[in-house]
């Protein structure tokens, strides 16, 4: 009996995580408050191979004085990791107020300021950063606020972006990913890329994500 019960209880498990991502509602609602465990706080604040490939693509570029800004920080892992290889100056947009309270929690010596925003509707009043980077965020941006989102990633960007992010075609079908190739993006918008990598031997990333690195150019 026991047996089936354990059955039972995984098959509710999985029609609930399927709920959880073809219910009809909007995708900012759903990121405001990810009901599935794989896209909230708890699973994102200990992977730490995907802060680790960050931190070799930021480090040969930028001092620690740099100011960094994340877009869509989650609980801020990729910031704290930051703050630990030596940076000072981070700010973090995330649209999911559970994420952030959960920062210090897990980081209590950050010093990171975080910032509640969506960033494809509110505007970022935030001053100019050395860097600005995403990671597994702008997979999420639909078609229709793409254009908004890069322009204002851009306008904040003095220098660099680094975008890590799953460009694969294949995943075109699945609900709330919308890939594309970034090399196409930021070219667009003034900047050069300078470094492409594979992120198929980075642990809870993989082939399907590409990690780019630009640079604003000279015009």
């Amino acid at each position: 009996m026991s047996r089936i019960r354990r059955i039972v209880t995984a098959a509710r498990g999985i029609v609930r995580y399927t709920w959880t991502w073809i219910q009809p509602v909007p995708d900012s609602d759903f990121w405001s408050r990810p009901p599935d465990l794989p896209n909230r706080h708890d699973a994102y604040a200990y992977a730490w191979p995907r802060s680790f490939l960050l931190v070799g693509l930021v480090a040969p570029r930028l001092p620690p004085d740099a100011r960094i800004l994340e877009i869509g920080c989650n609980v801020g892992r990729n910031l704290e990791a930051l703050r630990l290889a030596g940076y000072r100056d981070l700010t973090g947009v995330e649209i999911s107020r559970d994420a952030l309270d959960a920062h210090r929690t897990y980081y209590p010596d950050s010093r990171a300021r975080l910032v509640q925003a969506d960033v494809t509707r509110d505007p970022l009043d935030l001053p100019p950063a050395d860097l600005v980077f995403s990671m597994a965020v702008l997979m999420h941006i639909p078609p229709a606020s793409e254009e908004v989102v890069f322009r204002k990633m851009a306008t904040l960007a003095r220098r660099w972006i680094i975008s890590i992010e799953d460009e694969s075609p294949e995943h075109a079908s699945l609900l709330r990913y919308y890939p594309r190739r970034y090399d196409a993006v930021w070219p667009s918008l003034g900047f050069e890329q300078v470094e492409e990598r594979s992120c198929a031997d980075v642990p809870g990333l993989g082939a399907e994500y590409v990690a780019r690195v630009f640079r604003r150019g000279a015009g």
